[in-house]
């Protein structure tokens, strides 16, 4: 509600739009996914579009362009820490371990216990997977 709110009061508001985008996303509604495309023609390094889009493209199949969504808000934004988690969880998420611990290798320095911590439990393998072993 609050964000529909704010995108009547500033129809302009990028952010607005764009908070609501993911917020329409994470409710599972249908017009999420437009409204997340045009967040994202908008500004490629806009971290919250780039997580939630690659997230719901994941979802329906379509890695490769979620995988380059997120690695291309690294190379516009190469200074936030957000763009970088959100390859990291995502290589993760996806099984890909040892290249989100080639990722993190280069960003670890640069974090505290806190990050460190929210970052590494993507690395743990899938218990569900009764070929995974301990990393």
């Amino acid at each position: 509600k609050h964000v529909d709110a704010s995108v009547r009061i500033d129809p302009t508001g990028f952010k607005a739009k764009a908070w609501r985008a993911v917020m329409l996303a994470e409710a599972g509604r249908p017009e999420a996914r437009q409204e997340l495309e045009e967040s994202y023609a908008i500004s490629q390094s806009l971290d919250i579009v780039n997580r939630a889009l690659a997230k719901l493209l994941t979802a329906q199949g379509e890695t490769e362009r979620a995988e380059r969504i997120l690695r291309d808000g690294i190379r516009l934004a190469p200074r936030s820490q957000a763009a970088w988690f959100s390859l990291i969880e995502w290589l993760g998420d996806q099984g890909r371990i040892d290249e989100a611990k080639q990722i993190y290798a280069q960003l670890e320095p640069h974090l505290n216990a806190e990050e460190k911590a929210d970052v590494e439990q993507h690395f743990k393998p899938n218990k569900s997977d009764p070929t995974a072993s301990s990393q």
